[in-house]
């Protein structure tokens, strides 16, 4: 078999067959499934390349793989609802190891994120507006400074405007 790369491993490519001197280039071993390469052959170690390095029909294969997931907001986290892209890489471009953000397209929530009073769930811990102090406010229709006695109250961290916090209006 006719060995291109000089690696020792002939392609597919039958150069004689029969008695007497091999023909130059020519090798009795054959398998090699890259004959312009000399670093892909059978027997080689598999690399993390996206190539079959050792012809045995598999890229890749035999290395460890993780899952990465894409962080559209750049924050570290990836998005919980995405779909994985498994890879040998110890990191995929636009992807992280992790699928934790809540909301990938505000990098400003996102696990261990400070909770703020904006009705969002910033830490990813499935509470909105959490640990924040909040207050009743009550509906002032007439617009005396006093909330009506008998209106169910809404609990706010933040001023709720057309309510006040408390309901003395008799």
């Amino acid at each position: 078999y006719l060995d291109n790369d000089k690696d020792g491993i002939g392609g597919s490519d039958k150069v004689g067959e029969g008695c007497g001197a091999a023909p130059a280039g020519s090798v009795t071993a054959t398998g090699d499934c890259d004959d312009a390469d000399d670093k892909r052959r059978p027997g080689v170690a598999e690399e993390c390349n996206g190539v079959d390095d050792d012809c045995d029909g598999n890229d890749d294969n035999g290395l460890p793989f993780q899952d990465f997931y894409e962080d559209k907001d750049v924050d570290g986290y990836g998005d919980v609802s995405g779909a994985p892209q498994s890879s040998c890489y110890s990191q995929v471009a636009g992807r992280v190891s992790n699928k934790a953000d809540c909301n990938d397209s505000l990098a400003t929530v996102r696990p261990g994120a400070t909770e703020m009073c904006n009705k969002v769930d910033d830490n990813c811990d499935g509470q909105i507006d959490n640990g924040i102090a909040s207050q009743n406010y009550y509906p002032d229709v007439d617009g005396d400074g006093f909330g009506a006695q008998n209106a169910a109250a809404e609990a706010s961290c933040a001023v709720v405007s057309g309510k006040v916090t408390n309901n003395a209006d008799c």
